[in-house]
């Protein structure tokens, strides 16, 4: 006996026809592979060929040659109503999901856009371009050779070249985005070819590498570099130039600018300082125009560049040197002395140095000067060395300088350094 088949083909409905008898279209129908009710449809000539096959639910593909290796798709239950759209690609390139290339021309070759509304805006000269996720390169309309994957990457971009973004939301926050690589969800590049990587990493032509690096940047703080985790998280201002590198580095820098943070934890002293150094994980705060290094106070050089001035023949705090309860600590102090008065000059170079202790509350110390100090210049310059106390748990380097240029001398200032070598301790200048 003969089984029969009704077929629809391309939306006409054929009779029963017996299996293997040929439609009217050149089209044969057999019964599909294992059996059963299902069938086969396929064109007489079986090579370079499209089948359906109604028991698997795949749509195959023959080759140039007809053998047992074909291609096959094959559709899953939906979630509801579903319409898979391929774009109107003038070169082959892929252009697939509901408005992707929906502007694009002919002439914009070298495009792939994958996802919703992918490369929706291009309209008339973007090329090269790589643009995979819902929305993604949505508004670029004259840009070359971007690379966008992720849902809303290049979502603002309407122009630029060379730039990459890779992440949810990752692009540029302007309207073009040259050479820039942004990776990681919502990374922003504010302006130029910056590089920022991790999730809310931003940078304006600098580099930001970590989670939340330089978060809070915006297009006029350029040229920094923010590594680790929350490094340059506080910017929102106008700093420019500096260089933090490790776990929240910088993190309350907004307006300060050239400095050089490295270690953990490591901030200037204020959020506008700047010409600050500091090396060395979780260091003491410093001050402007100062270097700083060591790790947590256990051993380390303050390099306070600004100097400090002084009034002639008059007592002043230098530093203040911190000293807990039951603790002890010792320092080297080296400094320089410059008067000036008109056209005359004294210049006097030395090193004291200090001792302090906290006995339960009490402190003491004891400054000695370490060799003889130097002297160039005419006349006279005496210093005076002297450690204070007074405060709870700090003590002070005190310094006067007595110059016989004047009455008093025009200018006097003190540069100096401090090495801490004794249990942790902070250091501020005064």
């Amino acid at each position: 006996m003969k089984r029969l088949l009704a077929v629809c083909v391309l939306g006409v409905v054929f009779p029963a026809l017996a299996l293997g008898e040929e439609l009217s279209l050149g089209i044969l129908a057999w019964p599909a592979a294992g059996g059963g009710s299902g069938m086969l449809i396929c064109p007489q000539t079986v090579s370079n060929s499209i089948c359906y096959d109604s028991t698997n639910g795949l749509i195959t593909f023959e080759g140039a040659t007809a053998n047992a290796f074909e291609t096959s798709i094959a559709v899953t239950d939906p979630f509801a109503d579903t319409t898979f759209t391929i774009g109107p690609s003038p070169d082959g390139n892929p252009w697939i999901g509901a408005g992707a290339g929906d502007s694009a021309s002919a002439t914009e070759l070298g495009n792939v856009f994958m996802g919703q509304s992918a490369g929706t805006a291009a309209s008339g000269t973007s090329t090269d371009n790589t643009c995979v996720g819902d929305g993604s390169c949505v508004l670029a309309t004259t840009a070359d050779q971007l690379t966008c994957l992720g849902a809303d990457s290049c979502d603002v971009t309407t122009a630029g070249t060379r730039a990459t973004a890779i992440g949810f939301n990752a692009g540029h926050s302007g309207a073009e985005h040259h050479e820039g690589v942004a990776v990681g969800a919502d990374s922003i590049i504010h302006s130029g070819g910056g590089v920022a990587v991790g999730t809310f990493a931003e940078t304006a032509d600098g580099v930001s590498i970590g989670y939340q690096a330089g978060d809070a940047q915006t297009t006029s703080e350029v040229d920094n570099v923010y590594i680790g985790w929350g490094a340059g998280g506080a910017s929102a201002g106008t700093s420019q130039e500096n260089t933090c590198i490790g776990d929240l580095a910088c993190d309350a820098l907004t307006s300060g600018d050239r400095n050089v943070l490295l270690g953990a934890n490591t901030d200037v002293g204020t959020n506008t300082d700047s010409d600050v150094t500091v090396i060395g994980e979780s260091m003491v705060t410093p001050a402007a125009d100062s270097i700083l290094i060591g790790f947590g106070g256990q051993q380390y050089m303050y390099v306070h560049g600004a100097g400090t001035a002084l009034v002639d023949a008059t007592a002043k705090d230098i530093v203040q040197i911190s000293v807990a309860d039951d603790t002890m600590t010792g320092a080297t102090i080296e400094y320089t002395v410059t008067a000036i008065e008109a056209d005359e000059y004294q210049v006097a170079r030395g090193s004291v140095y200090l001792a302090a202790e906290n006995d339960s509350g009490t402190e003491s110390c004891t400054v000695g000067e370490v060799g003889t100090s130097v002297l160039a210049g005419g006349g006279a310059l005496a210093l005076t060395q002297a450690c204070t106390t007074g405060l709870a748990n700090v003590v002070m380097w005190n310094l006067t300088a007595d110059s016989d240029m004047g009455a008093p001398a025009t200018t006097l200032r003190v540069y100096w350094s401090i090495r801490i070598d004794g249990p942790s301790t902070a250091v501020v200048p005064q």
